[in-house]
């Protein structure tokens, strides 16, 4: 992703959040400029976007929760030189608890 692009998706997801905390304030909504009108447009646009993205990821998300127990027990991901990411356990985490056996999976 470019520069530029990561500029405008920030402004975006700024002005995201930051539309309906003004829109709170107001008595009456005013006409916007064409300008702040497209920004509104790509703001609301962009929450939609987010908002199924996280519906798409919470279940993922709850598989990886059931799997890793604690964040904090493990070190950060590290990419190996073929290609395979490799998540440790730190030293000084605590035992893991024992899960059931899942056929098929040979951990």
């Amino acid at each position: 992703m470019s520069q530029g692009m990561a500029r405008k998706i920030l402004i975006a997801l700024t002005l995201a959040f930051a539309f309906p905390a003004v829109a709170q304030g107001q008595a009456a909504p005013r006409a916007l400029p064409p300008d702040m009108r497209t920004l509104e447009d790509m703001a609301r646009a962009m929450r939609e976007a987010l908002e199924a993205f996280g519906g798409t990821l919470a279940p993922w998300a709850e598989q990886l929760g059931a799997l890793i127990e604690e964040p904090g027990a493990y070190e950060p991901p590290v990419r190996l030189p073929n290609g395979d990411i490799l998540i440790r356990r730190k030293p000084d985490a605590p035992p893991q608890t024992p899960r059931d056996a899942q056929p098929g999976l040979d951990l």
